[in-house]
Parts: structure tokens; sequence; C-alpha cells
């Protein structure tokens, strides 16, 4: 095989007499679907170690930040 090309082949059901039937495909370009899978799944690999992620963030104080007011109907 080349880089560029994927042969499948699959049998089918029997015909009868010892005869299969026997399915052909030519997929070109297959291997780029696979390509852009890893790539995505290093681009997921390098956000998920940003430092940006793993920086805590201090938390306001209780008597900073206040309850919303209830809704009145």
């Amino acid at each position: 095989m080349s880089w560029a090309r994927d042969l499948f082949v699959a049998m089918g059901d029997p015909l009868g007499a010892n005869a299969w039937s026997m399915r052909i495909q030519y997929k070109p370009l297959v291997r780029y679907i696979w390509l852009g899978a890893i790539v995505m799944a290093l681009g997921g690999l390098i956000a998920a170690t940003d430092r940006r992620y793993r920086i805590k963030v201090p938390v306001a104080a209780a008597g900073i930040v206040s309850p919303p007011d209830p809704v009145r109907n």
C-alpha cells in the first residue's frame, strides 16, 4: 500500500458451490482521518498541561460577596 490510498476487502455471504461474494473498496486518503485524530489528541494534551489551568485563584472572602436579592412576584 502507498501513503495516499487504502484498500478494504470484505467477505460477504456464501453464493453456493464453494463461492463467496467479496467487496473490495478503494478508500483514498483514509490515513488523514487518523492523522487528524492524533493531532486533536495532541492538542488536547497540550491544552490540558497549560499552566493557566493549574494556577490557583484566591477565593474572595465570605463577607465581601453578598447573596443576590430574592425575586419578588
